[in-house]
């Protein structure tokens, strides 16, 4: 839905619409932070990005591997989300 601005600031004034060019991308990019299973289930239908974290290499890979499997459950393709590794 289109709302009309009613700015009247310091530096500017804008009456209507939105005056920019929405991106070709159409919606932010969606990061994701949480480890829950309600976390992990919004992660893996919306977010574009999942942050992770984890020291070993084995611990990391299983949580790649779980949120990949998460995504084709909800109809995405594993490479759909990007996993963000917070050391």
């Amino acid at each position: 839905k289109v709302h009309t601005i009613h700015h009247h600031g310091k530096y500017y004034q804008s009456e209507g619409v939105f005056q920019v060019s929405p991106s070709v991308q159409r919606t932010p990019t969606l990061f994701q932070a949480g480890a829950s299973p309600k976390g992990m289930q919004f992660a893996t239908r919306h977010a574009e990005c999942v942050f992770i974290g984890g020291d070993k290499p084995k611990k990391i890979r299983e949580q790649v591997k779980k949120i990949r499997a998460l995504a084709e459950q909800q109809g995405r393709s594993a490479d759909d989300i990007k996993e963000l590794l917070g050391i």
